[in-house]
Formats: C-alpha cells, sequence, structure tokens
C-alpha cells in the first residue's frame, strides 16, 4: 500500500470527492488523490495553458471554448 501522509483539504472539494467517489468505485481520499494526479500531468504537459485552466476554474470560459 502506498504511504499516505495527512493534508488539510478544502471542505468543498473534499465534499465533491465524498460524492463522486462511490460512483468511480474509489474512496473519498483514492479520488481526491486521483483528481491531484490528474492536475499534476495537466501542468507538466507542454501542449496545456494553465492561464486557460485557470480561466475555466475561475468560471470565466468552459472546456468547450
Amino acid at each position: 500500500m502506498a504511504k499516505s501522509s495527512p493534508v488539510r483539504v478544502d471542505e468543498e472539494i473534499h465534499a465533491a470527492a465524498q460524492a463522486i467517489a462511490p460512483t468511480m468505485g474509489r474512496s473519498t481520499s483514492q479520488q481526491i488523490s486521483y483528481w491531484a494526479r490528474i492536475g499534476r500531468e495537466l501542468e507538466r504537459a507542454p501542449n496545456v495553458s494553465i492561464p486557460s485552466i485557470e480561466r475555466v476554474l475561475a468560471g470565466e470560459m468552459s472546456y468547450d471554448d
């Protein structure tokens, strides 16, 4: 089993992970880790615009724009 460390997570993120985790077949912790890995890979991807992701997160544009 992978080593884990306690981390504070925003309540909204925790609630969203808790809601979707059973549907995805994961625990809440596993869902948050999964989302973190996706974010890490997006930041590393040379063809992904970080400013565009930030605008989506801020509600200024959608993924389909």
